[in-house]
């Protein structure tokens, strides 16, 4: 279902970009092959990095403050990500998450893909309010100001209503989507695109919003054009970053594993179940 509501949003930044070449496969639960597309424009799986290691400072995380390595759980190798936001981060932006600017940038005509594996622990609070900021691809404007995002939230973790919702701010019409509850202690993946375009595919252009939950279309979204104007572009994935105006729980903390961006450029090879192009991979371990 579909409802119309209003938002305000932040701003942009940034720099840096990691490359892989990578040819294995993954095999999911469900038993199909699933093959790693090569030169994807970003991946990383973290077992790089010492445990306890900041991944800040473009490395590869910008305005990462509290992320760190973490051998304390991972969704495949030993290590990942440790997200972290404490009361005294005053709504987090700076030390929440992090940011992976795309360098060049993917204008009107071009694709992005985004797939991350997320730990969600029993202890997590999400007492983001009105909702969690949590993917988010961000539009700069021809004119280099603020576009607005392409944003999935979590709203109704606990619930099978209005667990998740997506927005493209400025154009600013919600689409929910009721399912399974957000799990805790145990591994899900998340895969987000966009065709870039300042009109969508209902209206005749081809801005189209896709998210898959473990490896099934929960989004497919045509009412949405994914940039304000046609020289506007995409030009950073941001992960959380923002716990809004207000200060967060104590000691809230998240890991992330498996994160890989794909363009246009070199886009990925897989098909889900409809046909569509995406990362896909093992959606749990």
């Amino acid at each position: 279902m579909k409802t119309t509501i209003k938002i305000i949003v932040l701003s942009l930044i940034l720099t840096t970009i990691g490359c892989d070449n990578n040819d294995d496969t993954a095999t999911p639960t469900d038993g199909t092959t699933f093959y790693e597309t090569a030169n994807a424009y970003f991946i990383d799986d973290f077992e790089n990095y010492a445990d306890g290691v900041p991944l800040s400072g473009g490395n590869p995380f910008g305005a990462s403050g509290n992320t760190k390595a973490s051998t304390e759980q991972s969704f495949s190798g030993t290590t990942s990500a440790k997200m972290e936001i404490k009361p005294e981060n005053d709504g987090g932006f700076g030390y929440w998450g992090g940011i992976i600017p795309l360098s060049p940038t993917i204008p009107k005509g071009g694709e992005v893909w985004v797939r991350l594996a997320i730990y969600w622990p029993s202890s997590f609070e999400f007492s983001a309010t009105p909702f969690m900021k949590f993917l988010r691809l961000h539009n700069k404007q021809g004119d280099g100001s603020n576009g607005g995002y392409n944003d999935l939230y979590v709203n109704n973790a606990n619930d099978t209503v209005q667990v998740l919702q997506t927005i493209k701010e400025i154009h600013d019409i919600w689409e929910y989507y009721d399912g399974n509850a957000i799990p805790r202690d145990t591994w899900e993946t998340y895969e987000m695109y966009l065709s870039v375009d300042d009109v969508s595919v209902d209206d005749g252009g081809n801005g189209r919003f896709r998210i898959w939950r473990d490896n099934k279309l929960i989004f497919d979204r045509t009412d949405v054009p994914t940039i304000t104007d046609a020289g506007g572009v995409i030009d950073g994935f941001y992960l959380f970053t923002y716990w809004n105006n207000e200060n967060p729980p104590n000691n809230n903390h998240v890991y992330v594993d498996d994160l890989s961006i794909f363009t246009q450029t070199s886009p990925p090879t897989n098909q889900d179940e409809n046909g569509n192009a995406f990362i896909g991979g093992a959606d749990q371990q």
